[in-house]
């Protein structure tokens, strides 16, 4: 199976973090799991291509966790996961760089089918025909 990329996985929650571990695994991706913000760090050190994060982790605050990510993973696609959606809430997350914002519990497919297409990277351009002349 091909290997699609980095993944990095920040949840809290034991269950849903060896989920979405196992889950993307079998896409062949690369997967990093923590459970911390303390862990961030130095999961960081290799930078992922994707981050899948857990916007509810005690001692942090949506912008300025955004803003760390982004930081230590300047190209990654970012994937929010959270118990508390509001739709201003979200706007804000989207504003940051985040392509999703899903709402606990989700679906794992959903979670999937976006970084099956991030690995896939953009349509190439449609094939122009010569003019004739």
């Amino acid at each position: 199976m091909e290997r699609l990329g980095r993944v990095l996985v920040i949840e809290e929650d034991d269950l849903l973090r060896w989920s979405l571990t196992h889950y993307l695994a079998e896409d062949g991706q690369e997967i990093r799991a923590v459970g911390s913000l303390n862990e961030v760090g130095q999961a960081l050190a290799v930078p992922p291509d994707v981050i899948v994060f857990d916007l509810d982790l005690p001692r942090s605050t949506t912008l300025g966790w955004l803003r760390l990510l982004r930081e230590g993973a300047p190209n990654a696609l970012l994937i929010a996961t959270t118990t508390e959606s509001t739709e201003d809430g979200d706007k804000a997350v989207l504003a940051e760089g985040a392509v999703a914002v899903l709402r606990k519990p989700f679906d794992l497919s959903a979670v999937r089918e976006i970084v099956r297409r991030h690995a896939r990277g953009p349509a190439p351009a449609p094939a122009r025909m010569p003019s004739e002349s």
